[in-house]
């Protein structure tokens, strides 16, 4: 093969400096069963087998750089773990070479630690590599958890296998911090007072979008709707209607007919909508807020994600299972109680003209849109009525054709009746027999209506979910990466001028949030684009197969109180 001819000095540097006959570095070798092998015969010995602080370590001395792990145990021993392909000697017997390795190929590899560091070889470390970060433990962490990332990726297909640019050094000290953090400081179950705080932070916004879409529907609704009257009414009819709109081009008239129901809305309507869609949001988003608390409280589900982006998905999907419950509810209450003078008879409504903002367009516009106003209060109304309390039983299209076929139903009479009585202050015979011709296409105007109007309006009320789920998943996902008075204690290395080398700055308290959003910048920081991706997958996978072992006390996840103060 090509690559046992050529000479590598790459593989060499990934191994790090020591001084040869002290501290071998010892195979991390398993079973098939947890807990037994050499490895946990080693960890059986320990005196104390608790974590006072760990930290990653980077050797930029060789050709390529490598990062490692430091345990401190509560005993001041100090562990260490590293990961690098097999030596060159290894590598030709197992006929791989340096151009499979930077060629990115899986080779064979070796995860080893060193027990007890002896003072000699840690003088080494500290001289031939800097820290990159220190987590502060206290004792509440077990070796058990780093010994159990080794464990699992020694049993997964991809990456017991070393990569140059996946499953490396960088990998394995990453996966076994994060690990080790997570279970110092795993994500808590968001406090249900704190959801609300933060609910009313947001309520602002999400209520103007949900008011300015659900206006723009209205608008959409009313005009299509008229739109298809028009177009099925006999033209020979046409001294029906004032003769200036059926010369106007369609899309013309539609924008009159837009802006004059703008206004209508806008001054009649949008402040009720505001009102209602806010109250709706306070009253019902607390009983999602509760059903997710009470949901990830009895099934820790939120431990089997080792990164925050993992639990949004979670947190998404449960939320929008409880949205989905109350939505129809919730619209359908909303836009009924901003409906003006939702309810009144129709013989108890204005006269017609008497709220009209354009006058000089005549009798026969009053009455068309005092027809309209009646319909739009009479239908939503009965469309109410028609599609609250089914609770998610039915789907959104469903529901739909529910309340819009009960609307149609529930406005013909009403506005038949208006018709019928304003009439005689239009005086107009062609006008009249325009009327009794829509009474006749009512039923299949009002479905080729339903048709139109029905992937808008459910484009729409999925916006509106979307965005509800969005915000609600933003707080949960908020308030789990900053809980109140949750912090864990870490030093960073610091590049202070005149130095080669970066030296570890003071402690200081940061969320798990924070912590994951650090450490996920130095991941996309020394990691290559095409792999990014593939390698937090990885870590994912081996924190997963991690929570799986859960038959063992010492790798239980439970949170450490840990305050600002501490």
């Amino acid at each position: 093969m090509l690559s046992k001819a050529i000479p590598s000095k790459a593989i060499p540097s990934f191994s790090c400096s020591r001084r040869r006959g002290e501290n071998e570095p010892q195979a991390l070798t398993f079973s098939e069963e947890w807990g037994v092998g050499p490895t946990f015969d080693w960890y059986k010995t320990l005196k104390t087998t608790k974590i006072e602080s760990i930290e990653i370590r980077i050797d930029v001395g060789g050709v390529v750089p490598h990062r490692f792990v430091l345990t401190r145990m509560c005993d001041n021993r100090i562990h260490r773990f590293d990961r690098r392909p097999q030596q060159p000697d290894h590598a030709r017997e197992l006929e791989h070479g340096p151009v499979d390795l930077l060629l990115n190929h899986p080779v064979a590899c070796e995860d080893t630690y060193v027990p007890d560091v002896g003072a000699g070889f840690l003088s080494d470390i500290q001289r031939l590599s800097h820290c990159e970060i220190m987590l502060s433990l206290d004792g509440h962490v077990d070796l058990k958890v780093v010994l159990a990332v080794c464990y699992i990726i020694s049993k997964d297909s991809f990456a017991q296998k070393y990569t140059f640019l996946r499953h490396n050094c960088f990998f394995l000290s990453w996966t076994i911090f994060m690990s080790v953090s997570r279970h110092y400081l795993p994500y808590s179950v968001p406090n249900h007072e704190r959801l609300m705080t933060r609910l009313e932070s947001s309520l602002k916004p999400l209520t103007s979008l949900i008011v300015n879409e659900a206006m723009e529907l209205f608008l959409d609704l009313v005009l299509d709707t008229a739109g298809v009257f028009r177009r099925r009414i006999d033209r020979s009819l046409r001294g029906g209607v004032i003769a200036v709109a059926w010369a106007m081009p369609p899309k013309l008239l539609r924008f009159l007919w837009r802006r004059y129901f703008a206004l209508k809305l806008h001054f009649g309507l949008r402040k009720h909508l505001e009102t209602s869609v806010k109250r709706q949001i306070q009253e019902r988003v607390p009983g999602v807020y509760e059903s997710i608390v009470t949901t990830f409280t009895q099934s820790n589900s939120l431990d089997s994600n080792l990164w925050i982006e993992g639990a949004r998905k979670s947190v998404e999907t449960e939320i929008g299972e409880e949205v989905a419950k109350i939505l129809w509810d919730a619209i359908l209450e909303a836009i009924s109680f901003g409906v003006p003078e939702a309810g009144v008879p129709p013989e108890e409504q204005p006269p017609v003209g008497h709220r009209l903002k354009f006058s000089l367009l005549g009798k026969q516009s009053a009455q068309f849109f005092a027809v309209w106003n009646l319909i739009l209060v009479t239908g939503i109304s009965s469309a109410k009525a028609a599609g609250q309390g089914h609770h998610g039983t039915l789907t959104s299209g469903a529901v739909f054709d529910r309340v819009w076929d009960a609307a149609g139903n529930a406005c013909f009479a009403p506005a038949k009746a208006l018709v019928e009585s304003t009439n005689g202050q239009v005086g107009s015979r062609k006008r009249a027999a325009m009327w009794e011709q829509i009474w006749k296409i009512w039923d299949n105007a009002w479905k080729e209506a339903r048709d139109i109007v029905r992937p808008r309006t459910l484009g729409t009320v999925e916006k509106i979910t979307s965005k509800i789920i969005e915000t609600s998943g933003k707080n949960v996902i908020q308030e789990m990466q900053d809980p109140m008075g949750k912090r864990v204690k870490v030093s960073l290395a610091e590049r202070k001028p005149f130095k080669s080398q970066p030296h570890l700055g003071s402690p200081f308290h940061i969320s798990s949030g924070e912590l994951e959003h650090h450490m996920q910048e130095k991941i996309k920081g020394n990691t290559m684009s095409a792999e990014i991706l593939a390698v937090t997958d990885s870590m994912s996978r081996i924190w997963t197969g991690m929570t799986s072992l859960t038959s063992d006390e010492d790798l239980h996840i439970a949170p450490v109180e840990v305050s600002l103060a501490s």
